[in-house]
């Protein structure tokens, strides 16, 4: 494994972990968190939908009555 697959695999583990890219950054010796997010942190597959259901699911489902009012529900 060369070099910059081990940095690329640690630090797209490391985040899917939920290591934040500011410490994986400083961990890797970048100045900028932009270096580390852009470069080194490829979106993995899934992680999208995975991030949309984690999102979806902490929403508050608004439900129209049948008298026409918006009630919140969880």
């Amino acid at each position: 494994m060369t070099g910059l697959t081990f940095r690329r695999t640690y630090s797209t583990w490391a985040h899917d972990k939920g290591v934040p890219a500011k410490v994986v950054a400083q961990i890797m010796g970048h100045t900028k968190v932009d270096t580390t997010m852009n470069v080194y942190m490829p979106v993995l597959d899934g992680a999208a939908r995975l991030a949309a259901d984690r999102i979806g699911s902490e929403l508050i489902r608004v439900v129209q009555t049948s008298d026409g009012t918006m009630t919140p529900t969880h």
